[in-house]
């Protein structure tokens, strides 16, 4: 049983009885992942899942810019396992930081970008494989 919300940070966070703090995606070891609009389209459009020869899935994801900008901070190594939402990259546009994460869980396959480098919306920065 988790207690009433309480606000911090612009989120609702839930306290259990047993002290631990939770968002509430996770009750009673059922876990719900939300999607907003925005996370939508940004996954829909710059997260492309490359084809093999006869036109099945690879399992390699290419991560794309979402925007124009310059790479701040390369969070990942190749060969390193990663998660579904795994920060990989910042990138700064227009004076903010912006982390970009992974698509889907796998290893980082190739890096396109280097730090200090500027990239143009939907060039590639970097690829997942899953297999």
């Amino acid at each position: 049983m988790q207690s009433e919300p309480k606000i911090i940070d612009h989120r609702e966070i839930f306290i259990s009885p047993d002290g631990t703090f939770s968002t509430g995606n996770e009750l009673d070891g059922i876990v719900i992942e939300l999607e907003s609009e925005r996370e939508r389209i940004i996954r829909e459009r710059f997260h492309t899942n490359v084809k093999d020869k006869s036109g099945s899935d690879s399992g390699v994801s290419i991560v794309k810019a979402p925007m124009p900008g310059l790479v701040r901070s390369i969070l990942v190594k190749i060969g390193e396992q990663v998660q579904k939402g795994s920060q990989l990259v910042i990138l700064e546009a227009m004076k903010m930081e912006n982390v970009i994460t992974a698509p889907a869980a796998g290893a980082v396959s190739k890096i396109h970008v280097s730090e200090g480098g500027s990239i143009e919306k939907n060039s590639a920065m970097l690829e997942i494989s899953s297999k």
